[in-house]
């Protein structure tokens, strides 16, 4: 098992806006937070640190009912230990989600959802990038299964991914 990840968001409905022909697209500003908890049962899953990191996000609407996401995150170490490497380090996640199939029974709401992650370490002073294609379910409203194989993109630093595969199931509430 991996380190755990909580990310709280909240939408202030008061910076909702719209866009596009007569105002026929929408859009939100979310703010949140990421906690990072240091739960790997092996090094090469995750590390020593307890990370935290504010987030701000714009969501907009896209033609055929997708979204367009950017979340702007910057993670900083609150705790680690002594052999842990400090935390200064600029995430990008901006993914595109296009529903495959409309909503429905069991065959219903399928979509793939490509990831892009421009990330900066301001410790190493060193850019990467890393890019994953997500494919899901809807499975009831909140409800979200998914796998995500993902490939690192000139990653130099130890910390860099080279690639990984994610599978999991997010609930919204």
């Amino acid at each position: 098992m991996g380190n755990t990840s909580l990310k709280f968001l909240v939408r202030p409905r008061a910076l909702d806006f719209n866009y596009g022909t007569e105002g026929s697209m929408s859009g939100s500003v979310l703010f949140g937070t990421d906690f990072v908890l240091p739960t790997a049962t092996d090094a090469a899953l995750g590390g020593d640190t307890f990370l935290f990191a504010p987030i701000v996000a714009v969501v907009l609407d896209m033609p055929v009912h997708g979204f367009f996401a950017m979340l702007n995150l910057y993670y900083f170490d609150v705790y680690k230990t002594d052999a842990a490497l400090e935390t200064s380090r600029y995430v990008g996640r901006w993914f595109y989600m296009q529903p495959l199939t409309p909503p429905g029974r069991w065959w219903g709401l399928f979509f793939v959802m490509p990831e892009f992650q421009p990330i900066y370490d301001f410790e190493a002073e060193d850019f990467s990038l890393w890019v994953g294609l997500e494919i899901g379910k809807i499975v009831a409203p909140g409800k979200v299964a998914h796998i995500k194989p993902g490939w690192g993109i000139d990653n130099s630093e130890l910390t860099d991914r080279k690639s990984s595969f994610e599978f999991g199931f997010r609930w919204f509430f």
